[in-house]
């Protein structure tokens, strides 16, 4: 069974400012191009099989039900719900997402299902 995958606005976020950063700071159109057409296989994946990537290795985001996919140096937040998986967040994987701020914005995103 394949699942529907949505993106929150806050993940849209995240992707558009990874994707300035890749470009406007590293100088690297094609690293970010390769960051987008990954991204679009990782949807896929993730929508094939949800339950294949693991548990974030927080606690805190687990006990949330959070998974995440790995894409290089960048983390995809994702949570199953039903039969859709919506993107919460998708990050450095250098980000604290211990930190309260993290998580206040990841619990927005989910309430904003």
């Amino acid at each position: 069974m394949s699942y529907r995958v949505l993106t929150t606005d806050l993940s849209d976020i995240d992707m558009a400012r990874n994707i300035s950063y890749i470009i406007d700071v590293l100088g690297n159109r094609k690293a970010a191009a390769d960051l987008l057409d990954r991204y679009e296989e990782v949807k896929t994946e993730i929508g094939d099989n949800p339950l294949a990537f693991q548990l974030s290795n927080s606690k805190r985001l687990a006990d949330l039900g959070v998974r995440v996919r790995f894409i290089g140096g960048y983390a995809v937040h994702y949570k199953l719900i039903e039969d859709r998986v919506y993107i919460l967040r998708v990050v450095s994987t250098l980000m604290d997402v211990e930190s309260d701020e993290f998580l206040h914005r990841l619990n927005s995103a989910v309430d904003s299902i």
